[in-house]
């Protein structure tokens, strides 16, 4: 219902041809006690139900069936609207 003149893109941020990670990627994966070798994934942002960290954990229960040593970082925190959310999501629910 909003006409397209009312409304505007507003895009990311991080242009991702621009990101050089200063810290090496072992080092990172042994500060996060990852093996040099284990398969991982990650989702990063506000912790929120519309983001889809949940389906993300849920999928990763097939990832694992194959890759067992596989790990899921979740990365980010919850704002007032997601507190709940993460509740549920980290037990399990």
């Amino acid at each position: 219902g909003v006409r397209a003149p009312r409304m505007e893109v507003i895009y990311d941020a991080l242009a991702p041809e621009n990101f050089r990670p200063t810290v090496a990627r072992e080092r990172t994966r042994a500060a996060l006690g990852l093996d040099p070798e284990t398969v991982a994934f990650g989702i990063l942002g506000g912790i929120q139900e519309w983001k889809g960290q949940g389906v993300v954990i849920e999928a990763m229960a097939r990832v694992r069936a194959a890759q067992p040593a596989a790990r899921l970082l979740v990365v980010g925190g919850a704002h007032r609207s997601g507190v709940e959310y993460e509740r549920r999501i980290r037990a399990g629910a």
